[in-house]
């Protein structure tokens, strides 16, 4: 399709035409280089274009876009994260190839050598295929775009995304070769055709389509495909956890031990990591800064072995979790890269990081009520037997959570229930606003819909009261439209 004749400069034709169609889709374009992978998020193809030879007159080393439409703009210095996904264009790969451009050992000698990868896999004729001048992307477009949230879940394109790139692993392992999945996150950028790869050791080099117009797939036909073709995980168990001395139960009282310290006294961090997927790997070899040698290496939802080592480390057999990756779907912001107790996971995992809000929840599974959630059912039933016994065996609802006193369940409007909602988000303060902006906008839209509130309205009055409590517009509306989507629109 492109003349592979060598240029030093994008060619805006080119461009223009590759870009063309991802402006047809629901969501914003993004688009960055090496050196600002903030980029642009944009609706605007003239603009797209314009910014990217711009970038290229600048001689920049990679111009990119990324492989899914985006809900919003980033904020300045941020590279945006797989949550704010809107639509998928298809599934793609990034082989490399030719040992000597590469740190990889055992890649794949040529791009010939490179194209057998899928073949190997079981994968049929992708749709097209682009040289990124160190390596192919095979795209496997489909048919329409498969917007998320609405064809698709957000935790089921994690697992299709994880299990495309697990076939092509597959292929390279028959080949005796090497491949890196690391390319499987819904926030993954590749270079854009038509623009120039300027990677320094390498003689300048247009990144460019070599073949177009092969079949288009459905949705369906993706994920048969990627259930028949990728290989299953293998099952780790964990090390059992060293036994402590079992510490006296006591009743539920004001200052007592309330559900977040009970789940600490359980250890069970591992538990609730397998509940959304996450998978044991391995102990970690070296050192850990938090608890020494002792802590375990998992794998994030949806992840292999061939995946990033650091993503998840798991302390002291389950009494504490790191997670170092906002690639980890549905973990609160504000809880990533810090130390996580048992209940503090649980928070951040389902209920916007508010400890209280899981605390309840934890105490309605306890005492068997139909309100509780699945994830608190699925707590070890040790916790939940040592939750019913702190709370007194009282079958109600009424009591708070982390030992506060019991109040009666009373009918609020949803209108009163909303303003409760937006007025706690403007007195939020700190490093936990974010989380309890998405967790509040989430039931704040719920409750919209029933006393027939306006969204744009319900999504304005909780931007003004997260500004108010010092978060960044631009970082607000991108959780308030997550929470949207997540409240099903």
């Amino acid at each position: 399709m492109n003349n592979p004749v060598e240029q030093l400069a994008a060619d805006s034709g080119i461009v223009r035409a590759w870009l063309s169609p991802r402006f047809g889709a629901a969501g914003l374009v993004s688009i960055c280089c090496k050196g600002n992978w903030t980029g642009i998020q944009t609706d605007d193809l003239d603009h797209a274009v314009a910014w990217v030879l711009e970038q290229d007159r600048a001689g920049v080393e990679g111009i990119y876009c990324r492989v899914t439409t985006v809900n919003g703009r980033f904020p300045k210095g941020t590279r945006g994260s797989a949550r704010d996904s809107v639509a998928m264009f298809g599934l793609w790969s990034d082989i490399d190839f030719g040992n000597d451009l590469h740190k990889a050992e055992n890649l794949p000698a040529s791009a010939d050598e490179a194209r057998d990868i899928p073949l190997f896999g079981g994968l049929p004729e992708a749709t097209r295929e682009e040289h990124s001048g160190g390596g192919l992307y095979n795209w496997h477009e489909f048919g329409r775009p498969v917007v998320i949230g609405e064809d698709i879940t957000f935790e089921a394109a994690v697992e299709l995304s994880s299990a495309w790139q697990s076939i092509y692993l597959s292929g390279a392992k028959k080949m005796g070769v090497g491949y890196g999945t690391g390319v499987k996150d819904l926030a993954r950028v590749l270079r854009v055709p038509g623009t120039i790869n300027r990677k320094p050791g390498r003689t300048p080099t247009m990144c460019r389509v070599v073949r177009d117009g092969g079949p288009r797939y459905s949705l369906e036909q993706a994920l048969e495909l990627a259930a028949r073709l990728a290989p299953k995980p293998k099952k780790r168990t964990p090390p059992a956890a060293t036994p402590r001395a079992e510490r006296p139960k006591t009743a539920q009282t004001p200052g007592g031990r309330g559900p977040m310290e009970i789940l600490g006294d359980h250890e069970c961090c591992g538990e609730i990591l397998e509940y959304v997927g996450a998978t044991y790997a391995e102990q970690y070899p070296g050192s850990c800064s938090y608890c020494g040698g002792g802590c375990q290496r998992w794998l994030r939802p949806g992840w292999t072995d061939g995946c990033s080592r650091d993503g998840v480390a798991v302390h002291k057999g389950g009494a504490a979790v790191t997670i170092r990756t906002d690639n980890f779907p549905g973990i609160t912001p504000s809880a990533i890269g810090h130390v996580l107790s048992p209940g503090q996971l649980f928070a951040a995992l389902h209920h916007g990081g508010s400890e209280s809000e899981a605390s309840r929840d934890i105490i309605r599974a306890a005492h068997d009520r139909p309100e509780a959630t699945t994830a608190a059912r699925a707590l070890p039933a040790a916790v939940l037997d040592d939750v019913r016994q702190a709370t007194g065996g009282d079958t109600a609802e009424e009591r708070r959570g982390q030992g506060q006193a019991t109040r009666t369940r009373t009918y609020v409007h949803p209108a009163r229930r909303l303003r409760a909602l937006v007025t706690k988000v403007a007195g939020a303060a700190g490093a936990d606003t974010a989380g309890l902006l998405r967790w509040a906008a989430k039931n704040g839209f719920e409750a919209g819909r029933e006393a027939n509130v306006e969204p744009r309205t319900v999504a304005d009055a909780f931007r003004k009261a997260a500004v108010r409590a010092g978060l960044d517009n631009e970082i607000a509306m991108t959780i308030i439209r997550a929470s949207y989507r997540e409240a099903g629109k």
